[in-house]
């Protein structure tokens, strides 16, 4: 009984979209602790988005931590500020 009423759904087709990487989303990153792992980790896979800066209150902490993810290119700062 059960085949036959999951039988009448179909399964929605997924449309696949296409990212238009010309217009990208720059973002800075505001404390390079633990957490700020994950979000450089997903915003590097991200193919519209640019990690441009990077601000924390140890001084030369933010450095490293682009250096150890592969990101160049990015503004350092001392706070959030």
């Amino acid at each position: 009984m059960s085949d036959a009423v999951l039988s009448q759904f179909k399964q929605a087709a997924v449309e696949e979209t296409k990212v238009d990487t010309n217009k990208k989303l720059k973002v800075g990153i505001i404390g390079t602790g633990w957490i700020a792992e994950s979000h450089i980790q997903s915003y590097k896979i991200q193919p519209d988005v640019e990690i441009v800066a990077a601000a924390d209150l140890i001084p030369g902490k933010a450095e490293k931590f682009m250096e150890r993810f592969g990101v160049s290119g990015v503004l350092f700062y001392p706070s959030h500020k």
